[in-house]
């Protein structure tokens, strides 16, 4: 009998990639996959609606980078390892993972506050889902607010004149995956109480204006009107005081303001107050009438 035989040249598939990952930034991401064992290169796909789309059909390397991105878009992604046999191609099965990449920066941050509140408000990040808040406490940060879709958040019950540091983070949410973007901080305080401020006349063109230290204050600031003047800046002092005015107008009305000042990142900030008057009396002799 005549021997005859064909013979034809097969492969296995190669190994299932084990590990594909995604590095973001707001308009590029980079996927990294591991070795398939046996593979002769790859193809990466992406989805498009419900089909997939081959966007590099051929590539030897463990790196892919998609640039020109939007800040906050989402992709799914797919790499399948292939097998080159002769003119033959045996495809290995793909691993997808759906990623997006980071959200655009929060450029504004800014803080409105009152005795025991701060509001604080930002600008929206360009593709973020949502926000987290953390604030800063010992050194570390906690979060106080996991998730929120709102651009402002307010904290309150605090202590007057306490300061506080702050951060916000936007996210992508993509599947079951979180993209955090960078965070930004500010420090703020809540204003000072208002100082108690006592003004009183003494015979001779005097008088004598005090208040108490109030929590958290860096500095007072003395403000006096003569009767239905304006106010004028007096001066800034370090701490509460006791002052006496001399040589003071017989009969004239001043009136004393004195506000807690406070610095944050956002400025000065300053309590509120009361103003408090005291009218000028008259030394009485024999010759002088005394008038209200």
């Amino acid at each position: 009998w005549a021997k005859i035989y064909t013979t034809h040249e097969a492969a296995t598939k190669s190994s299932v990639i084990a590990k594909l990952s995604a590095e973001q930034s707001t308009s590029a991401i980079k996927l990294v996959w591991s070795a398939s064992q046996g593979a002769s290169g790859y193809r990466i796909f992406y989805r498009s609606g419900d089909s997939w789309k081959v966007c590099l059909s051929s590539t030897t390397a463990l790196t892919h980078t998609f640039k020109n991105l939007k800040p906050g878009a989402k992709y799914t992604f797919a790499v399948q390892p292939y097998v080159k046999n002769g003119s033959a191609v045996v495809w290995g099965d793909y691993v997808e993972l759906s990623t997006a990449t980071k959200s655009g920066a929060i450029s504004k941050l800014t803080a409105t506050q009152s005795e025991s509140a701060i509001k604080l408000s930002w600008s929206a990040s360009s593709g973020a889902t949502g926000y987290r808040i953390f604030y800063q406490s010992g050194g570390k940060w906690k979060v106080t607010v996991s998730s929120t879709t709102a651009t402002s958040h307010t904290f309150k019950n605090l202590k007057a004149g306490s300061k506080f540091t702050f951060a916000v983070q936007p996210y992508v949410k993509s599947g079951n995956a979180v993209i955090w973007s960078d965070y930004k901080t500010y420090t703020a305080a809540t204003l000072p109480a208002a100082p108690k401020v006592t003004a009183s006349s003494t015979l001779g063109g005097q008088a004598v204006v005090s208040w108490n230290a109030v929590n958290g204050a860096e500095d007072y600031r003395l403000y006096y009107k003569v009767n239905n003047g304006a106010y004028k800046f007096y001066k800034v002092y370090s701490k509460a005081q006791k002052l006496t005015f001399n040589n003071l107008t017989k009969g004239a009305k001043y009136t004393f303001v004195v506000r807690a000042g406070k610095m944050t990142s956002g400025g000065n900030i300053f309590s509120a107050y009361t103003p408090v008057s005291t009218t000028i009396a008259y030394k009485i002799t024999r010759y002088e009438k005394v008038f209200e």
